[in-house]
């Protein structure tokens, strides 16, 4: 008997796809503002809820197995979606006349904007591949993973003005985020024990008020974001484990059709953009019906078409279920 979907983290998607992309049209600083309060978390549960779905048996495959799994989940929208906003780039950004080597390499190991949200997940399902020699070495893993993740919060634009070579290395987020992936994996595959849910919500408003009313340090800063970042994946994922008696509705479909919608959105932005003042209400107007529009062709063209099924919304083929 086929188990039953648990929609409330198709909910959870549901409503973080909607934070990201009110935080992809709002204007101002990423760390500003309603802006900077949807930064401070969305992208780290994000990471987590996907870590938590992450399976040990599929991680002891070999590596070209588990990248063919994930080829149509992840990397054929990915490179579709790769190529388009990179030809953009360059033909809007750069110019195509201007075009140098660094610029393609540069693409590469620092995607288009949003983008790096996809490779950042298929490199942390493979750093989890090869850290996972038992649960011990896993949460000394995560450990240090927190500490680099707390690091990089507090000193990230010191350091990668001060060690040139971290420009090389590809996006932060591709290794400053790995810990809350780590994290939901660790939860989903009960390798560690989760904090009761009344703890993490005493730490989550804890380290609000600590934020909102204390002058703090840089470093004392990164730790109440990273105490309140992993308080919230516990008492989420806690929550949302246990079925709620919910129907499905516009949320908990947008949260199956995630990965379209992220991916798609900013081609909205970037074409809204350049054809109104982006200063205008009409800007607004138009960015958000437009967004509403590609949200409703996401869900109701999902399973209509089996070439949008592989390549728009990376619905998985029997190979890749194999």
């Amino acid at each position: 008997m086929k188990q039953k979907r648990n929609l409330s983290f198709d909910l959870l998607k549901g409503f973080l796809i909607i934070l990201v992309i009110t935080g992809h049209i709002l204007p101002g600083k990423a760390d500003d503002g309603l802006r900077g309060d949807i930064y401070y978390f969305h992208m780290p549960l994000f990471l987590a809820i996907t870590g938590y779905f992450i399976k040990t048996k599929n991680l002891e495959q070999k590596s070209t197995t588990l990248l063919i799994k994930y080829k149509s989940r992840l990397l054929t929208p990915y490179i579709i979606a790769f190529v388009a906003y990179t030809l953009c780039n360059f033909y809007f950004y750069v110019g195509i006349n201007k075009l140098q080597t660094k610029d393609i390499i540069s693409s590469v190991i620092y995607p288009f904007y949003h983008l790096w949200y996809i490779p950042a997940v298929l490199i942390f399902i493979f750093y989890t591949k090869f850290i996972y020699i038992s649960n011990k070495f896993v949460f000394i893993t995560f450990v240090a993973s927190a500490i680099v993740s707390i690091t990089w919060y507090a000193y990230g634009d010191y350091l990668t003005n001060t060690i040139p070579l971290l420009k090389y290395i590809g996006d932060k987020r591709f290794y400053y985020y790995y810990s809350f992936f780590l994290m939901g994996y660790m939860l989903g595959n009960c390798t560690i024990t989760s904090m009761k849910p009344w703890v993490s919500l005493a730490i989550c408003i804890i380290a609000i008020l600590l934020n909102s009313f204390i002058d703090q340090s840089p470093l004392f800063g990164a730790i109440l974001w990273y105490l309140f970042n992993i308080s919230l994946i516990n008492l989420t994922i806690n929550i949302c484990k246990k079925p709620l008696t919910i129907n499905a509705n516009i949320i908990t479909k947008l949260g199956e059709t995630s990965l379209p919608v992220y991916l798609w959105h900013v081609a909205i932005i970037i074409l809204v953009t350049r054809l109104t003042d982006n200063n205008s209400s009409f800007y607004y107007i138009e960015v958000i019906f437009l967004t509403i529009a590609l949200i409703a062709f996401s869900i109701l063209s999902k399973n209509k078409c089996k070439l949008l099924d592989k390549y728009y919304y990376g619905e998985p083929t029997q190979a890749d279920n194999k």
